[in-house]
């Protein structure tokens, strides 16, 4: 029996520290995102206003939107990976913990009732894209639009 509750603990262990790697691997990219985000809006309207270079600032803005994107499905995936084992680990601590601690809920995060932090991730993210790709066409349609 305390073989099987042995093997019990070393899966729960190896689990969270999966989680643990998923979590960090999770905010490193959307930290990435967010620098990648900045530099495209950056070289856009440093090639618009600064350099005056035709066209060139509209298919940065655009290429970077669709980077963007990409970026933003890596993080979407590297989310699920992170939450994939939350209801084996729910499982693994309620056959680990003594039988008088059972009566606790294991929470992962507190009730929301109009937004949840991924909700405006996502929102923050598409704005993002969507003011990309709505900056390229302009510039890209008027030249000399703000001069």
């Amino acid at each position: 029996m305390a073989n099987s509750n042995d093997n019990i603990c070393s899966l729960y262990q190896v689990l969270v520290q999966h989680r643990i790697y998923e979590g960090s691997l999770f905010w490193s990219r959307v930290q990435t995102l967010h620098a990648v985000q900045a530099g495209i809006l950056a070289a856009g309207f440093t090639f618009r206003f600064a350099w005056s270079i035709r066209y060139f600032d509209g298919l940065i803005l655009i290429l970077g939107g669709a980077l963007t994107l990409f970026l933003f499905f890596v993080v979407v995936m590297t989310y699920n990976d992170y939450a994939v084992n939350r209801d084996t680990i729910d499982e693994l601590v309620k056959r680990i913990l003594p039988d008088d601690m059972k009566q606790y809920k294991v929470r992962w995060s507190a009730e929301r009732v109009v937004l949840s932090g991924h909700c405006v991730f996502y929102g923050i993210i598409i704005a993002f894209i969507i003011l990309d790709f709505v900056l390229g066409m302009l510039f890209l349609g008027n030249p000399n639009l703000i001069r």
